[in-house]
């Protein structure tokens, strides 16, 4: 989800050295968004067992520049598992554990009930 915010609070949010990306026309354009992940070490025996390594994850970041070059800063990031919280300490992120709902996509539309009893009849 994309919204627009007063520019001067987002660059608030921006470390010294890194100013907003104000090249384009919406300075004050801020992202948040919600995932829901699967971490996988090499082997892959997190799959097997995928309590182990699924969470998810909420973040806003802030399009800015560092040294001219265009990037996505995050600024706010809240996951739901505590091995996700330590990984992002280790990576640099500031993760803060959260409580993370959200609804899965659905790919086909809802079918009502006369249209299955019409298949089942044949």
């Amino acid at each position: 989800m994309e919204y627009r915010t007063d520019p001067s609070a987002v660059e608030s949010l921006l470390p010294d050295g890194v100013s907003l990306a104000n090249d384009d026309e919406d300075p004050g354009a801020v992202a948040f968004i919600w995932a829901d992940w699967q971490s996988c070490g090499d082997d892959g025996a997190e799959l097997l067992d995928p309590v182990r390594a699924q969470y998810k994850e909420s973040f806003v970041v802030v399009r800015c520049r560092y040294r001219g070059r265009l990037y996505s800063r995050c600024v706010f990031i809240w996951v739901d598992k505590d091995f996700a919280l330590v990984r992002g300490f280790l990576q640099g992120y500031p993760k803060k554990l959260g409580s993370i709902h959200q609804t899965r996509p659905v790919t086909r539309a809802r079918r009502d009930p006369a249209s299955r009893s019409e298949e089942s009849s044949g």
